[in-house]
């Protein structure tokens, strides 16, 4: 609306011809009774009934009132920050698409508007969530399938990640001892089992790995589970034990 009311103002002052009307018994510059003006060599404006209108020559008049309501204004269909349920009237998309942008103001660039896609806001909200929450494929009980460790003839089970783990014996031996687990990060967890009920492996209470009770675990059932916890410098200390057969 206020541009509008400038344009008037401005081809009000700035043209160079005018037309008005006169009538009987009144001087040049004298017209109470005033209808109508010529604006430049094609705009107008015109008053009836008390209604002025405002004609620039392109074919689509426009009366002050309507100016006034800001429904022919040039932000008639705008958002305002003063309008209650302006957005609530949009269409609504149910779900959006990468592609889909929304508007913003940014704080870093004194609060200019700017365009920010779905994909951008779901990128960050990921690494935020990400520094809160691990990830799913870390989470006890989520693991999956086990992966086969064999020792080494040392007896040392080297690991690159926490996760489920079957031990079996180097070389296939009767019997084997467990002595050290390396590879781990500080606070991962694993669990360990036989990988063959016909081979034993015996998990060994010492300096690198701080069993329960001090007690040696033989794992000789396929059913046999030991929980293991990263405390640093590849010590590992038990958290639980069970033991499915003999």
């Amino acid at each position: 609306m206020k541009k509008l009311i400038l344009v008037f103002f401005m081809l009000l002052f700035a043209s160079p011809v005018w037309s008005f009307p006169t009538a009987p018994g009144y001087g040049k510059g004298s017209n109470p009774e005033f209808e109508s003006a010529s604006v430049g060599t094609t705009g107008s404006i015109t008053e009836e009934t008390n209604t002025m209108t405002f004609d620039d020559g392109d074919g689509a008049p426009i009366t002050l009132q309507t100016i006034r309501d800001g429904a022919g204004g040039a932000d008639g269909t705008a958002i305002h920050d003063d309008e209650a349920n302006e957005i609530t009237a949009i269409t609504i998309k149910a779900t959006p698409v990468d592609a889909d942008e929304f508007i913003q103001e940014d704080s870093a660039a004194a609060f200019v508007k700017k365009a920010v896609t779905w994909a951008a806001i779901k990128a960050t909200l990921k690494t935020y969530n990400d520094s809160l929450y691990s990830a799913t494929g870390a989470l006890m009980g989520v693991w999956g399938a086990s992966s086969e460790i064999t020792l080494t003839a040392g007896g040392v089970a080297v690991l690159t990640t926490q996760g489920y783990f079957t031990i079996d014996t180097n070389a296939d031996d009767a019997t084997d001892d467990l002595t050290q687990i390396t590879g781990l990060a500080t606070g991962d967890e694993i669990i360990i089992a036989p990988d063959n009920d016909g081979r034993t492996v015996i998990v060994k209470n010492g300096v690198n790995l701080i069993l329960c009770n001090g007690a040696d675990f033989t794992m000789n059932n396929s059913k046999d589970r030991m929980v293991l916890q990263d405390i640093g410098a590849d010590v590992l200390v038990e958290i639980s034990r069970s033991s499915g057969g003999d």
